[in-house]
């Protein structure tokens, strides 16, 4: 829950004060953040990037060198940070007990991984899966009922569908298909409105839960969905029953 309240005030500072401003302050919250859980690393290092992305493309500040100079500060001081908590005793035995999922190839991990995560994002008994999905149902309404662009009515009901048909099949690639076709509603709608910092916090909310595509636990959390340490063949067999 601590892990929940810390994304929600980071997300709250950042649209209300972005990072233009009290840089020093910015570069202090970053650090901590990021070295207190794997969470909070992904979410504030996505949302610095993304941030970055927004002001270059969107709003064209590319002749202000400062600028990404303190962005480049912020992206260190947040991997520093996440090190700290990625080198922490605990997540190194988890890591030397896993040797079984670290002998595939990335390719193959990510192939095996990838279906569980997207279903898993929409299973509420993971707190960590909450806020995106909420935060696109919210947009999704606003959507409907702006009912200004057919393309957006058309790209919205196209994941109803997808979302019935992988309920019905209970397939996570299908999952998967409505987690990228959502993420693309959510950036046209966020353009359009002129909301894209919105787009920034969904990229960012999306990234900490499908950073889990990398890792042995793919429920996010001991007890939901799939936590597996691989010692042999015989754990490898969980994932054909899946």
């Amino acid at each position: 829950m601590w892990v929940f309240m810390l994304l929600i005030i980071f997300i709250y500072y950042y649209l209300r004060l972005d990072l233009n401003k009290y840089r020093v302050l910015n570069a202090i919250i970053i650090f901590i953040l990021s070295s207190l859980h794997e969470a909070s690393f992904v979410l504030v290092l996505f949302i610095i990037i993304g941030d970055s992305v927004y002001n270059y493309f969107i709003l064209k500040q590319r002749n202000k060198n400062f600028f990404y100079i303190v962005r480049l500060i912020y992206i260190l001081f947040s991997i520093i940070g996440g090190l700290i908590i990625l080198k922490a005793p605990g997540n190194q035995l988890r890591m030397s007990t896993a040797e079984y999922w670290y002998s595939m190839s990335f390719l193959k991990r990510i192939s095996i991984s990838i279906p569980v995560v997207s279903q898993n994002l929409y299973n509420f008994t993971n707190i960590d899966n909450v806020i995106p999905t909420i935060f696109v149902t919210l947009t999704l309404i606003y959507n409907y009922k702006k009912k200004k662009i057919k393309f957006r009515n058309i790209l919205s009901v196209t994941i109803v569908l997808f979302s019935l048909i992988a309920i019905i099949f209970n397939s996570g690639w299908l999952y998967f298909v409505v987690s990228v076709l959502m993420f693309l509603n959510i950036c046209i709608i966020n353009y359009q409105e002129d909301n894209n910092e919105l787009s920034v916090i969904w990229l960012s909310l999306y990234a900490v839960v499908f950073s889990m595509i990398i890792t042995p636990e793919f429920g996010g959390k001991k007890g939901q969905i799939i936590t597996c340490t691989f010692y042999d063949n015989k754990h490898y067999n969980i994932f054909k029953k899946i």
